[in-house]
C-alpha cells in the first residue's frame, strides 16, 4: 500500500515554470536567486507568520507562499508540517501532478531535518483510504494525487546527497506509516485477527532479520495465555499473537513493543452505546503502530534488538464469551476476576507484558486504545503516557518532540494499585471500589503490575488521538493518524545512542 510519490532537489529553478509554491519560514535566510522575490515578501509585511499565505509575482512566475513559523526552533515543526499540507492541498485543487517547492528555512535550520521531515509530511498528506470505494457507489469521485516534487531550498551549499538521503528515509517511514493507517482504516469485516497477522507478516517477511513466531489459539491455550484467550471467547475468529523478532548482529540492547490489536470492540457483556461504536474498528490502532515501527527499525536497521508482538483479537458476545465475574489465570499465573468485559484490551496486554520476560528486555513499550477516559484528560490534543521510570518520560517527551507528537504524563498513584487488588482474585480488571474516575489511571494500574521485575515500562493511551479529529493540517480527517508509531521508532533511536 505504497503511495507514489518521488521528491527531487533541484539546484536552480527553471525559468519555464509559471507556478512555484514556497514553505515560507519566520526569520528566513536565502543566498541564492531567490532573494529578490523574498524581499518583495518582507516588502508586504509577510513574514511567515504559520496559517498566513501570500502570492507574489517575479520574472513571469507566480509563488504561492505559506507562513511556516520557525524552523529553527527545537520544536516539533507543527506550523512547518501544516504549511506542507497547505501546498499540497493547493495542488490537489490546481489538479497538478507535478510541482515545484522551494523552502525558505530560518536561520541556523539543520536542513537534513526539514528536507526528511518535509518529505515523511508529504507522504503521510497524500494518503487517502480508496479501498472500499467502487465507481458505481462514487462516480464522481476522483482521486488527484500529487506525484512528483521538484525541491529546491533558498540557501546554498547543501550537502546533496545526504539531503537526498534524508528525503529517502522520510519517504519510506512515511510508507510504512500509511500502511499502518490503512489497517487502522479498514473495516471490521475485512480485517479480523487472521487478517491482521497475515497482513502485517507478509510485509515484514522481506527482512531476513526478522524471525516471525505466529501463536493460534490451540498453542495460547497451551502456554497459559488466559487473557488472549479469555477475550477472544465470544468470536467465531481466533485469537492469534504476532511475535517478530529484530535482531540485528549489533544489537546494544534488546526492547519489546506491544500492540492492542482489537479488530473490533463490542464490549463483550458489558457491551457499549450505540454512539461511536463504529469507530471501534480503530481499537486494534496500537498492533498497526507496532508493525510500523518494527518495519522502519528493520529498513533503517536501527542497532538494538526490537522484539514486536501483535496481540489480536476479537472482542465479541458468543455462546462461549466470558462473563462480568469470571476468574480466568494470567500468562504469569496470577487470576483476574473480570469486574468489565469492556475492559478488554488490558487482558491481552498484561499477558503479553508478562511474557516479555522471557526475552529478558530493558524496557517494555505498549501502546493501545486502551481508556476512554484518555479523552477527559486530554481531549484531542494529547495521548496519556505512564512509566516506572522517570528518565524514560524524559527520553518520551525528546522523542515525540521530534515526531511532531505530544503527550500528557500521567503519574500511576499508590492508591490506584491498591484499587485493583482482588477479593477472589490477584486482580480486578478496574476499579475494585465501582468509583467513577480516574479510570485511565486504573487500567495502567493493572499492566503495571505484570511488568517483570527490574524492567523499565513505557505505556501509552492513544484511545483519544487514534482517528484523527483534529486538523492539523496534513493528516485526513477521520482517518487513522497512526499516533505513536513516530514516536516509538524515535525512542527506539535514541536508546540504540545511548
Amino acid at each position: 500500500m505504497k503511495t507514489r510519490v518521488t521528491i527531487d532537489l533541484l539546484n536552480k529553478i527553471p525559468d519555464n515554470c509559471d507556478t512555484i509554491f514556497n514553505i515560507f519560514c519566520e526569520e528566513s535566510e536565502s543566498d541564492t536567486d531567490s532573494r529578490k522575490i523574498i524581499e518583495k515578501y518582507r516588502e508586504a509585511h509577510f513574514v511567515g507568520k504559520v496559517g498566513d499565505k501570500k502570492t507574489l509575482s517575479q520574472d513571469n512566475q507566480t509563488y504561492i507562499s505559506f507562513g511556516a513559523g520557525s524552523s529553527a526552533k527545537n520544536d516539533n515543526l507543527s506550523g512547518f508540517r501544516k504549511a506542507i499540507g497547505k501546498v499540497i492541498g493547493e495542488a490537489k485543487e490546481q489538479n497538478l501532478h507535478e510541482i515545484i517547492v522551494e523552502i525558505t528555512p530560518s536561520r541556523n535550520s539543520d536542513i537534513n531535518y526539514i528536507a526528511y521531515v518535509f518529505a515523511e509530511t508529504v507522504t503521510l498528506t497524500l494518503y487517502s483510504f480508496e479501498h472500499i470505494y467502487s465507481n458505481q457507489s462514487f462516480p464522481q469521485k476522483k482521486m488527484i494525487s500529487v506525484e512528483n516534487i521538484k525541491l529546491k531550498f533558498s540557501i546554498k551549499n547543501i550537502e546533496h546527497i545526504i539531503v537526498s538521503n534524508s528525503i529517502i528515509k522520510g519517504i519510506h517511514r512515511g510508507q510504512s506509516l500509511n500502511f499502518a493507517r490503512y489497517l487502522s482504516d479498514l473495516p471490521a469485516n475485512q480485517l479480523r485477527p487472521k487478517e491482521l497477522v497475515h497482513l502485517t507478516s507478509e510485509q515484514l517477511l522481506k527482512f531476513k532479520n526478522i524471525q516471525t513466531t505466529l501463536l493460534d489459539k490451540s498453542e495460547l491455550e497451551k502456554q497459559g495465555f488466559g487473557g488472549i484467550i479469555a477475550v477472544g471467547k465470544g468470536s467465531i475468529h481466533d485469537p492469534y499473537l504476532a511475535i517478530f523478532d529484530y535482531n540485528p548482529p549489533n544489537a546494544k540492547k534488546t526492547v519489546v513493543v506491544i500492540g492492542k490489536g482489537v479488530t473490533f470492540d463490542t464490549g463483550g457483556y458489558s457491551i457499549k452505546g450505540k454512539k461511536h461504536h463504529n469507530e471501534m474498528k480503530y481499537d486494534m490502532s496500537g498492533a498497526a503502530n507496532v508493525f510500523s515501527a518494527a518495519y522502519t527499525a528493520a529498513a533503517e536497521e536501527i542497532p538494538i534488538r526490537v522484539i514486536s508482538m501483535i496481540v489480536c483479537v476479537e472482542n465479541a458476545i458468543g455462546d462461549h464469551a466470558q462473563r462480568p465475574s469470571d476468574v480466568y489465570k494470567a500468562w504469569n499465573g496470577k487470576l483476574v476476576d473480570v469486574f468489565n468485559t469492556d475492559a478488554e484490551g488490558r487482558l491481552i496486554l498484561a499477558d503479553a507484558i508478562a511474557f516479555s520476560a522471557s526475552f529478558s528486555p530493558s524496557l517494555i513499550i505498549d501502546i493501545a486504545t486502551l481508556t476512554g477516559g484518555a479523552s477527559q484528560i486530554a481531549g484531542n490534543l494529547a495521548a496519556i503516557v505512564c512509566s516506572n521510570n522517570e528518565q524514560m518520560i524524559r527520553q518520551v517527551k525528546e522523542a515525540s518532540a521530534l515526531a511532531g507528537e505530544k503527550f500528557v504524563q500521567l503519574e500511576i498513584l499508590p492508591e490506584a494499585i491498591d484499587n485493583i487488588k482482588g477479593t477472589v482474585s490477584d486482580f480486578t480488571n478496574m476499579n475494585n471500589k465501582w468509583s467513577e474516575g480516574a479510570a485511565t489511571m486504573h487500567a495502567a494500574a493493572f499492566l503495571q503490575a505484570f511488568v517483570p521485575n527490574n524492567t523499565d515500562w513505557v505505556h501509552f493511551d492513544i484511545a483519544n488521538v487514534s482517528e484523527n479529529s483534529k486538523d492539523n493540517g496534513y493528516l485526513a480527517l477521520n482517518s487513522s493518524a497512526a499516533y505513536g508509531a513516530r514516536t516509538i521508532v524515535n525512542l527506539l533511536e535514541k536508546l540504540a545512542e545511548n
